[in-house]
């Protein structure tokens, strides 16, 4: 049963057709069009680098500022390259995770723009890092700059939101405390041999950060606006009505979220619920009633 459930939660990840899976099965596919070039090419250096790896390195992944400024494509391309294995499948494995939390509260575009932007800004912040300390060209690969992104995005969001590591557990950890560990992790690791990797995820996380933290206060600021509008007897603006499309995703989203959380009810009971997902409930109902 187990199994079998998992089983049908891959299975309808692929089939949603999202940016989220699209990206993923993007990642995995470069992986393995890499390994089997290497194979069929049957070169290999003494460091293990297969002939399509070595291009991958050269061409669309990010080294020193000499030739990022030759290939600027790289700033976009070297996070949808993994030159190891288990590296792919930890970014893949947290991208899948965190992104559908992201997609269900945020969206697909909101996804697709904190993704590269903060893939990006990674990119630039291991650049910057590799000219203060070293002038070694350091290869830079793989997504974790812009996975992590997404995750302090989502915990700045949602910083009080539970994670729960076990089945049946009293109390979880807050989504804030599990960011605090990353960028302190990275912090610590930014000294070591892979100081660019690192940085990079540093970077990132910083990006996600500010892509919510100042979008908040800016709404903060308008909705205190409009208030002290609301106060001197001026009228509201005007707020364009939502397309049918619009209208419809909204719907079929906030419909899907009910019943997980419907489910979650089934399973574990209504005091397991969070102060959000309750409030989520709540207002679902009300509005069903009028």
């Amino acid at each position: 049963m187990f199994w079998q459930n998992i089983k049908n939660q891959i299975v309808s990840f692929f089939r949603s057709r999202t940016w989220l899976s699209r990206i993923v099965v993007f990642n995995c596919l470069v992986w393995v069009v890499l390994v089997l070039a290497d194979y069929l090419t049957n070169y290999f250096t003494l460091k293990g680098r297969g002939l399509a790896t070595l291009w991958a390195e050269n061409w669309l992944c990010v080294s020193d500022c000499p030739a990022f400024v030759m290939r600027p494509w790289t700033i976009i391309s070297y996070f949808f390259v993994h030159t190891r294995f288990l590296s792919l499948l930890l970014n893949m494995l947290i991208l899948a995770i965190v992104g559908k939390v992201f997609y269900r509260y945020l969206g697909g575009r909101k996804f697709v723009v904190t993704y590269l932007a903060c893939g990006a800004v990674g990119a630039f912040t291991a650049l910057l890092i590799s000219l203060l300390q070293s002038p070694d060209s350091k290869i830079l690969s793989g997504s974790s700059a812009a996975v992590m992104g997404l995750f302090m995005a989502l915990a700045t969001y949602l910083p009080d939101q539970n994670v729960f590591f076990f089945r049946n557990q009293g109390k979880g950890l807050k989504l804030k405390y599990i960011a605090y560990i990353f960028v302190a992790i990275d912090l610590l690791s930014a000294l070591s041999a892979n100081s660019a990797i690192h940085a990079a995820n540093l970077g990132g996380e910083l990006c996600g950060f500010l892509m919510i933290f100042l979008p908040k206060k800016t709404g903060g600021l308008k909705l205190r606006f409009s208030q002290s509008n609301r106060a001197r007897g001026k009228n509201p603006p005007h707020r364009r009505p939502m397309t049918d499309e619009e209208y419809n995703r909204r719907r079929a989203e906030n419909e899907r979220r009910i019943d997980e959380i419907l489910d979650k009810i089934s399973k574990s009971g209504y005091e397991k619920l969070t102060a959000e997902e309750k409030e989520f409930l709540f207002k679902s109902s009300n509005n069903g009633n009028q």
